[in-house]
């Protein structure tokens, strides 16, 4: 009787096993990332910088103000902004007081306008997206950038 018990046991066990399986590998692939999504990944690269200084208008901030100060333009203008490279080009990259450009100075004191560096950015987000969709076994940066 107990091993009768153990053998159908044994069977649910391999049948539930081979469903989950099954499930899994017809899964449906990930979804696109919608552009704010992109602008999210964005500001959380932004916010996540260390030995980062954010030069505005003359004056410095750390990584996590700049993260704020850009979300902070973002929501004011979201019905402008369609896209993550608008958000790049429009929002994130120079004052729309002075009209001068966003720098980031680095530890090594090598400076960088916010503008290069996003655009760097958005686009490993977006081969890290074309990699994802295709299969492909995202790179360390994708998986920082995702958090995988």
């Amino acid at each position: 009787m107990q091993t009768r018990m153990l053998f159908v046991l044994a069977l649910c066990l391999t049948g539930v096993l081979l469903l989950s399986s099954r499930s899994a590998a017809h899964a449906a692939p990930p979804q696109p990332l919608s552009e704010s999504d992109k602008i999210e990944a964005l500001l959380r690269t932004i916010d996540g910088l260390q030995d980062v200084v954010f030069i505005r208008n003359g004056r410095e901030h750390d990584c996590h103000a700049a993260a704020r100060h850009l979300r902070t333009k973002w929501n004011a203008r979201r019905d402008v902004i369609k896209t993550a490279r608008d958000f790049v080009l429009l929002l994130a990259s120079r004052s729309s007081l002075s009209g001068k450009p966003y720098l980031m100075r680095w530890k090594s004191g090598q400076l960088q306008t916010s503008e290069s560096f996003l655009l760097m950015e958005l686009k490993k987000i977006e081969e890290a997206q074309a990699a994802q969709s295709s299969g492909a076994r995202p790179g360390r940066a994708a998986r920082r950038i995702f958090r995988l």
